[in-house]
C-alpha cells in the first residue's frame, strides 16, 4: 500500500485516522433504535454514516489492490491502527459522549493541522471531513450540559470519564517513524498536538459539576497501556469484528474470514 505523496509514514498515519473512522462508525451504529430518544437514535445514525463517508475518504486515497470492503473489513486486529478509545464496547449511553468528546476533540486539532498542511490533496479531503466533525463535537458538548443536569447523569458520566480516559492515551501516540516524517505534512510535533488536547480535555471537564479522580487525567497524559497506533489492541476490537462478520457479511463474502 502507498499515498501519492510517496511517504510510507504518511501512509501509516492516514490508514490511523481511516481506522478511527471505520470503527467510530461500527460503534455509534450500535445505539441506532437503542439511543435514549427518537431524536438521538437519528442523530448516531447520521454521525455513523458519516464517520463511515470519511473512513472511506481516507481509504481511497491509499492506493492499494485490495477493494474498498476488503481495506475496512478484512483486516485482522493487530494490522488496525485506530486508537484503542474507539474501539471500547459502549456500555453505558455516557460511554458515547465521553468518547465522542474524546475522540472528536483530537480529530479536530489533527484535522485542522492537515488542513494547513503543504499536501494539497489530503488538506481538501481534510476540510472536508472537517465541516461534519465540528458538528461531531457539538454534539457530545451539548450532552455533557444536559448529563450534568442530574444527579444519575452526573454518576454515569464520572464513570464513563474514569473508565475511558486511560484508553485515550494513544491518541496522538504514533510509531517515532511516523512522528519522525510527518512534520512537513501536520507542521506541529504530536506531543504539542497532545499538550493541547489534553489542555482541552482537563478545561472541559473542572468546568463540569463532577469529580474526576486525578488519577484518570493523569492516565490520559501517560503513555499508554495499549497503543492501538502501534497494533496493540484490546479484546473489545476483536469482538467487534467478529459481530461485523457474523451479523453483517455472508459466509461467501471475500471480506469473511479476516482473521484466518
Amino acid at each position: 500500500m502507498s499515498v501519492h505523496c510517496g511517504s510510507d509514514a504518511v501512509e501509516q498515519l492516514l490508514l490511523a485516522l481511516a481506522d478511527d473512522e471505520f470503527v467510530a462508525s461500527q460503534r455509534y451504529a450500535e445505539w441506532v433504535t437503542v439511543g435514549p430518544t427518537m431524536e438521538e437514535d437519528n442523530v448516531l445514525s447520521s454521525i455513523a454514516q458519516d464517520e463511515m463517508g470519511h473512513a472511506r475518504l481516507w481509504y481511497e486515497f491509499l492506493e492499494d489492490d485490495q477493494s474498498l470492503d476488503a481495506i475496512g473489513y478484512n483486516r485482522r486486529p493487530d494490522e488496525r491502527r485506530n486508537s484503542v478509545l474507539v474501539e471500547t464496547e459502549h456500555t453505558d449511553f455516557a460511554d458515547t459522549i465521553v468518547i465522542n468528546f474524546l475522540y472528536d476533540t483530537a480529530e479536530q486539532q489533527l484535522l485542522e493541522t492537515l488542513c494547513a498542511g503543504a499536501h494539497e490533496a489530503i488538506a481538501r479531503r481534510a476540510n472536508t471531513i472537517l465541516t461534519e466533525e465540528i458538528f461531531h463535537r457539538e454534539h457530545a458538548e451539548q450532552w455533557l450540559a444536559r448529563l450534568v443536569s442530574t444527579a444519575e447523569g452526573r454518576h454515569r458520566l464520572r464513570n464513563a470519564f474514569e473508565r475511558l480516559l486511560p484508553r485515550s492515551a494513544d491518541l496522538f501516540s504514533f510509531e517515532p517513524a511516523i512522528t519522525n516524517q510527518s512534520a512537513e505534512l501536520i507542521g506541529i510535533p504530536f506531543d504539542e498536538l497532545r499538550d493541547q488536547w489534553f489542555k482541552t480535555v482537563d478545561e472541559t471537564i473542572d468546568s463540569l459539576p463532577i469529580e474526576v479522580s486525578d488519577g484518570a487525567l493523569a492516565a490520559a497524559g501517560s503513555p499508554p497501556e495499549h497503543n492501538g497506533r502501534t497494533g496493540g489492541h484490546t479484546a473489545d476490537l476483536t469482538q467487534l469484528l467478529d459481530s461485523i462478520h457474523a451479523e453483517n457479511l455472508p459466509k461467501d463474502h471475500p471480506a469473511s474470514g479476516y482473521h484466518a
